[in-house]
C-alpha cells in the first residue's frame, strides 16, 4: 500500500474510533490506533501515538462509572508501557503514571463490591509490572515502594 493511501486509512480509523458510541469503545479503539503508528511496517510515527493515548485518556475521563473509568485508565497505562518497552519513548509522562494513583483513589471511595475488587486486581497487576522495571518507573515517575 502507498503511503499516502496508508496514512489516510490510519486518519480514517483514528476518526471513526473517536466517535463510536459509548467513550469506553472509544477509549479502547484509540489506544488500539497506536499500533497503525508504531510498528516494524510503516515506521514510528510517536507524535501521532501520543495524540491517540491523549485522545484515549480524554475518552476515559469522561466515563461515569468509577470502576469502569479504572479499567480503562489501566488498559491505556498497560498500552504505554508496552510502546515504550518498544521505544516510544515520548509516550512517557508524569500524567501516564498518575492514571494509577487516580485509579487507586476512584475505587477507594467505592464500597467493597466484586467489580470494584476486579478492578483492584487488574490495578495491582499493571503497578506490580511498572513498579518492578525501574526505567518505568523513572520515565513515569511512579514511586517504588521502599
Amino acid at each position: 500500500m502507498a503511503a499516502v493511501d496508508y496514512e489516510n486509512l490510519c486518519q480514517s480509523i483514528v476518526k471513526a474510533g473517536s466517535q463510536l458510541l459509548t467513550r469506553r469503545d472509544q477509549c479502547t479503539a484509540l489506544c488500539d490506533a497506536t499500533e497503525l503508528f508504531w510498528n516494524d511496517e510503516t515506521g514510528n510515527d510517536a507524535i501521532r501515538v501520543v495524540e491517540c493515548l491523549g485522545m484515549a485518556i480524554d475518552s476515559a475521563d469522561a466515563v461515569v462509572s468509577g470502576f469502569e473509568r479504572t479499567f480503562l485508565y489501566c488498559d491505556i497505562f498497560n498500552r504505554t508501557t508496552t510502546l515504550f518497552e518498544l521505544g516510544c519513548n515520548e509516550v512517557a509522562s508524569k500524567e501516564v503514571g498518575q492514571l494509577l494513583a487516580i485509579s487507586k483513589n476512584l475505587l477507594d471511595e467505592m464500597g467493597p463490591t466484586s467489580k470494584v475488587h476486579a478492578a483492584k486486581k487488574r490495578l495491582a497487576r499493571a503497578e506490580k509490572y511498572a513498579l518492578n522495571n525501574p526505567e518505568l518507573c523513572r520515565s513515569f515517575s511512579l514511586i517504588a515502594p521502599q
